[in-house]
């Protein structure tokens, strides 16, 4: 089974649309996976299938097993391999100067709001939204700056729609101590006091919680994770079903089934 959010992303895409079908062996890797099989057709129609749902690479090599002189014919053993961004969404990014001139300098902070085939990246201070496809990534071939997973509860104590600054104070602190921050985010137009929401520390909120009723006393809020059988969750269940929000493709992935 995958275990980083992309992983899982594809994992469920894959599962929904079939797409291993015609694998004969499948064998889970430190980073990755392998799969095994019996016709070369079937192995560059799941690279084609990676590369419609995914920001991805692949380059492939063919080597000679066998050849019969007799029936001059050649028994090839053929390899593909798949590199996958390692970009998800809700990660903050900071952009090269190159691929931030060919968006228009865009940013260059941004955050990534959705992934398929291609980017969707925001710059939560001018709230611009560009699209970044494959190749253009895959020239400049950044990493994110911050990750997902390193998204930190927050609770709203006040805030200023025009410009959307917002005084935060962290859950993590409440009884501890009285820090409270001073931040802005694209996301004014939907905070309140009372609201819990994550971001990154001492940057920028970047997702609210799924839970919009405004609390006048501070409650914990539960979250459910999905742990590798130790106390740190491997994949954040949110940030599962934020991932796994097919809804908006799913006319257009039909067509690959």
């Amino acid at each position: 089974m995958f275990l980083t959010g992309k992983f899982c992303y594809l994992e469920q895409l894959v599962l929904k649309h079939n797409a291993t079908a015609q694998a004969i062996i499948i064998k889970q890797m430190d980073q990755g996976i392998d799969m095994f099989f019996s016709r070369r057709r079937h192995a560059e129609k799941f690279v084609e299938f990676i590369g419609k749902v995914v920001p991805s690479r692949s380059r492939n090599d063919k080597q000679l097993v066998s050849h019969d002189p007799k029936s001059n014919n050649y028994n090839y053993k053929y390899t593909f391999s798949v590199e996958i961004s390692p970009v998800c969404r809700e990660d903050l990014i900071c952009l090269p100067p190159k691929a931030s001139n060919s968006l228009g300098n865009l940013g260059p902070l941004v955050i990534c709001t959705k992934v398929s085939n291609h980017f969707s990246l925001l710059d939560p201070f001018t709230l611009r939204n560009c699209f970044l496809d494959v190749k253009q990534y895959w020239r400049a071939s950044f990493m994110s700056l911050l990750f997902s997973r390193q998204l930190v509860e927050y609770i709203v104590l006040d805030i200023k729609v025009v410009p959307s600054e917002v005084n935060i104070a962290r859950i993590s602190d409440f009884v501890k101590n009285d820090t409270i921050f001073n931040v802005r985010t694209h996301l004014g137009h939907l905070l309140n006091p009372g609201i819990i929401h994550l971001g990154m520390t001492y940057i920028l909120l970047i997702v609210m919680i799924v839970s919009w009723t405004i609390i006048k006393e501070y409650q914990p809020l539960e979250m459910a994770y999905i742990t590798d059988g130790d106390d740190s969750p491997s994949v954040w269940l949110e940030e599962l079903l934020a991932d796994l929000d097919l809804s908006e493709e799913e006319a257009e992935n039909d067509s690959m089934r």
